[in-house]
């Protein structure tokens, strides 16, 4: 059973109305039983650090040729190897955190004539073929998380995190021993006038500040951190340039490494700096996306990801890795091997993105693009034509076909039937979808 131990240490780290018994049972447990039921110590790194920078592209930060001053990035980078083909699972961070917890598939399917489902409390993470009455979380209980699986190993786990679409009770808090929310939810819909004070509540120095004062009371050396940032997300909400949101956070990383190395903790640890999805930015494609990262259809600005690992532990980082991989990924890191011998880790290469207009199937270099209503499809070839400016499906008509038949077959697998679910999008669920700038006062998009 996770305590969550939220510290009240900045006005914007929401409270719970369990939290005074949750603090007292810490208060009783902290001296080692409030880990619960875990093996000891693994063979694994000392400690495991999981960034996860939202809306960050592949291709904005300084190791990958870009213009931004980024020096603790590259320093990672440098330190350690980056994976130049890492996607996220989806262009939403509830769907693409919840694959990264679970290693599955997100998905809208219903399996009725390319029917998607609707935008619901129940739906927005992906999983809803997998709730139940019983279970009808967001993230349903009874899929296994990687922060159950880190703490299974023995690890002290701890969860800080500014974007809303994570806070309780939507389930991603499962298995964090300590589980911290920076900021704040309004009481009702987003305006507009409110957009910079909400983003300066999440900013990377409140997170940063949420992760010192739980080190400071920390159980074990042996943890496992997951720290989601929002500086880069919130480019827009600051009002300043993309570029500058990326540089801002680097300013952050290098003050939260140094908190690290002044602790003594940054030996021995694995640093796993990744994003849940990209950004658009103009480009131009085969047809129009919704803009930002709101996909439908999403093309690779959005879901080309960095994916660095510092210091290197993998034999080839040349590997496409997915969102759901990364699970996988993290946990490779603890079986037991010859000191210094990197893991071989072999992923999957087919990637299927499930929206709500379209269907989108990755197979290799070849990517087709499919919209729910059946009025257009089309097909890239990413190899030859990684813009994703030419539909080249007449020329390859037998490519096409193996990815509708696929599609079909993925979309009855993935499917929940719409009929068993009840609940429509809470008016807290549209607050958080709107401190993002999802909703505007009138409507909601349909990603």
């Amino acid at each position: 059973m996770t305590i969550n131990c939220t510290l009240a240490i900045l006005d914007g780290i929401r409270r719970r109305s369990a939290a005074m018994v949750s603090l007292l049972a810490c208060a009783m447990l902290l001296g080692g039983s409030c880990l619960g039921c875990r093996s000891s110590e693994s063979s694994g790194p000392s400690r495991i650090i999981f960034i996860v920078v939202d809306t960050l592209r592949a291709d904005k930060n300084g190791s990958s040729g870009a213009t931004s001053f980024t020096p603790h990035m590259d320093r990672l980078t440098r330190e350690g190897q980056e994976f130049r083909e890492a996607r996220s699972a989806f262009h939403f961070t509830s769907m693409s955190m919840a694959s990264m917890f679970t290693g599955l598939v997100p998905s809208f399917e219903t399996g009725e004539d390319n029917g998607s489902l609707p935008t619901t409390s129940e739906t927005y993470c992906g999983m809803a073929r997998f709730r139940t009455p019983e279970d009808s979380a967001c993230l349903p209980g009874q899929l296994d998380t990687l922060a159950e699986s880190m703490r299974s190993a023995g690890y002290w786990t701890l969860g800080v995190v500014g974007n809303p679409l994570l806070f309780d009770p939507y389930g991603f808090s499962q298995g964090f021993d300590q589980w911290i929310e920076v900021g704040t939810i309004p009481g009702g819909l987003f305006r507009t006038g409110s957009q910079s004070t909400h983003a300066e509540e999440r900013a990377g120095d409140r997170i940063n500040s949420a992760i010192y004062a739980a080190l400071d009371q920390r159980p074990s050396d042996h943890f496992f951190l997951y720290a989601h940032y929002l500086d880069v997300h919130d480019w827009l909400l600051r009002r300043h340039g993309y570029k500058h949101g990326v540089e801002v956070f680097d300013v952050f990383l290098g003050e939260l490494l140094s908190d690290l190395e002044r602790r003594k903790l940054l030996e021995g640890a694995v640093i796993i700096l990744t994003s849940d999805h990209g950004e658009a930015l103009g480009e131009i494609h085969v047809r129009e996306p919704q803009p930002l990262h709101f996909g439908n259809p999403s093309y690779d600005p959005v879901l080309r990801v960095p994916l660095i690992v510092r210091p290197a532990h993998f034999e080839d980082s040349s590997l496409p890795i997915r969102g759901r991989d990364m699970k996988r990924l993290i946990l490779s890191l603890l079986d037991p091997r010859e000191q210094g011998e990197r893991v071989r880790f072999v992923p999957e290469s087919e990637n299927y993105f499930s929206e709500q207009k379209y269907q989108i199937l990755q197979l290799g270099r070849w990517k087709s693009f499919w919209s729910r209503d059946g009025s257009h499809r089309f097909l890239v070839d990413l190899r030859n034509d990684p813009a994703e400016t030419r539909d080249v499906a007449e020329a390859n008509p037998e490519i096409l076909a193996a990815h509708r038949s696929r599609v079909d077959v993925l979309a009855e697998e993935l499917s929940a039937d719409p009929r068993s679910l009840f609940q429509d999008l809470s008016d807290e669920d549209r607050a958080r979808l709107g401190i993002l700038g999802y909703l505007d006062e009138n409507a909601s998009r349909d990603d």
